[in-house]
């Protein structure tokens, strides 16, 4: 009786075993899903979003600014220069241009994952190698487009001294003042001074002998001819900058500085090829609008190489993404050949990735779920 109930309890052990083995653990049910706002969210959902590329183009232009000195009709005659500058006069040209390629989320590419249960994903997998974005504050940055000039000073380029030790002469004139004597009227003479400024050949005159008076000064010290030798640099630095601020009263001055452009440009989806002007730029205006007929515009030309062309999927991706065993969507990104040029001349060439330019593929939803 013992050994039949022994062989009873055994019996049910293996039969529980059996059924231990045997049971199959139930996998939550996944969905990959376009974002709308019609779409309903759970707990469970995970949003993410495709990355789009984005250019960031920054140009460096040069401006130049002549302005000619108040005695330029004089320096041929009392220093013996004629190169000078004679009008007021602007040039701008393009110093440099450069490209960084950087990524951020494309609005029009959300996705969500769904799931009537709690999983495991290996979503991270694409984060990592960049084929898809999470909707985290980092990539969701605000650029902004537009014209970043440095404040310029153009002190460098006024005219504060006409370089005259004075300005006007005194004129010495006789004048007479009749006096009443008993019946008769007398002339009494008395000197008169008044104050005239001087012509700007006068004061050109004195700012001449002036910078004469500096060169000379500094050949006798160079010589050592000078009664007192300085012992240091400065007094020569001195009169050398007093020279080239009395030499430019002839000869004029010039300003140079620079202005910095930075552009963001998006390229668009469902092209192969664009061309973007980014600005126009006149010789002597500057930045110009297309109204100005002596203007050569600075482009941007992205041509798609044709990588992934051979996958364009052949069926709907809707219909793919609501199937019940859904998967998971990404882009792999496009070879772009890019392009920069001023008028017909290429500034810069290159070749970069632009996701907007690649092909939208699916990956097994097995790869989503996993351990």
């Amino acid at each position: 009786m013992m050994k039949r109930y022994y062989g009873f309890i055994i019996t049910l052990l293996f039969l529980a075993a059996s059924c231990a083995t045997e049971k199959v653990v139930v996998q939550p049910q996944v969905s990959v899903t376009p974002f709308s706002d019609t779409l309903r969210l759970t707990k469970e959902s995970l949003i993410y979003a495709l990355p789009q590329t984005l250019l960031e183009v920054d140009v460096t232009l040069q401006r130049t600014i002549r302005k000619p000195g108040p005695y330029a009709a004089f320096a041929a005659d009392l220093i013996g220069i004629t190169d000078i500058i004679r009008n007021d006069d602007e040039e701008w040209s393009l110093n440099s241009v450069s490209i960084k390629v950087l990524e951020e989320i494309d609005p029009s590419e959300f996705y969500v994952i769904r799931s009537d249960g709690m999983m495991q994903n290996n979503s991270l997998s694409l984060k990592r190698y960049g084929l898809i974005l999470d909707i985290s504050a980092n990539n969701m940055i605000d650029r902004l487009t537009g014209l970043h000039e440095a404040a310029v000073n153009h002190d460098d380029i006024r005219f504060r001294d006409m370089g005259s030790t004075s300005y006007f002469a005194i004129q010495r004139d006789t004048a007479f003042r009749l006096v009443d004597a008993d019946t008769t009227f007398i002339r009494i003479p008395y000197l008169v001074e008044r104050r005239r400024p001087l012509t700007r050949e006068q004061l050109a005159e004195q700012a001449a002998k002036t910078l004469l008076e500096l060169r000379e000064g500094r050949h006798l010290i160079l010589t050592g001819e000078a009664n007192v030798y300085p012992q240091g640099e400065a007094p020569i630095n001195e009169i050398n900058r007093l020279e080239r601020e009395y030499l430019a009263l002839f000869t004029g001055k010039t300003s140079r500085e620079q202005v910095n452009l930075k552009y963001y440009i998006t390229p668009r989806q469902g092209v192969t090829q664009e061309s973007i002007i980014l600005f126009r730029l006149s010789e002597m205006k500057g930045l110009v609008d297309d109204s100005e007929a002596n203007s050569v515009p600075v482009t941007l030309n992205l041509t798609a190489a044709g990588k992934t062309k051979p996958l364009v999927l052949s069926n709907d991706l809707q219909l793919m993404t609501s199937a019940p065993d859904g998967v998971m969507v990404y882009r792999i990104p496009e070879v772009v050949e890019v392009t920069i040029r001023e008028g017909n001349s290429i500034l810069l060439t290159g070749r970069t990735v632009v996701h907007q330019y690649g092909q939208k593929v699916t990956l097994p939803m097995n790869f989503l779920i996993g351990n």
